[in-house]
């Protein structure tokens, strides 16, 4: 059975997903224990999907038609526990021929150690060169301190 989603089903959320879940449990009528996935397949359900997910981002950055910008934003919490999150910009050619500006969030990060700009672009220089992008020309929108 394929369940079609519908306008009247609103936003994904965890509450949305048990009662499409029960549903297809009800009406597939054939569904038996070894149907229903352990944690750890659905962490490792979760690992391959973030791992091709990941592939074929850096894919299409790499292929992108030009520069890629990047934004950075740094803040920290109550707790002072620091984050960095960086922002892929770039131009992507689509199917029908069109050129399309396209943003990807590459990392999301805790800032542990001090804030300097040595320390920072030494993270940022970690994650563009994870993407093997460091050949390209990255510019950023702000200088960061």
């Amino acid at each position: 059975m394929h369940l079609k989603p519908t306008a009247q089903e609103g936003p994904f959320t965890a509450d949305s997903f048990y009662e499409r879940l029960a549903k297809w449990i009800a009406v597939d009528d054939q569904l038996s224990e070894d149907d229903l996935p352990h944690c750890t397949k659905l962490t490792k359900i979760i690992i391959n999907t973030f791992k091709r997910e990941y592939t074929k981002m850096v894919d299409d950055i790499q292929n992108s038609l030009g520069c890629v910008a990047l934004t950075i934003d740094i803040w920290s919490q109550m707790s002072l526990a620091a984050h960095m999150a960086i922002t892929a910009h770039y131009i992507a050619l689509a199917t029908d021929g069109q050129l399309v500006l396209q943003s990807c969030l590459i990392a999301f990060q805790r800032l542990k150690g001090s804030h300097t700009g040595k320390h920072l672009a030494e993270v940022v220089w970690q994650v563009i060169n994870e993407l093997k992008i460091v050949g390209y020309a990255i510019q950023l929108d702000k200088p960061v301190y």
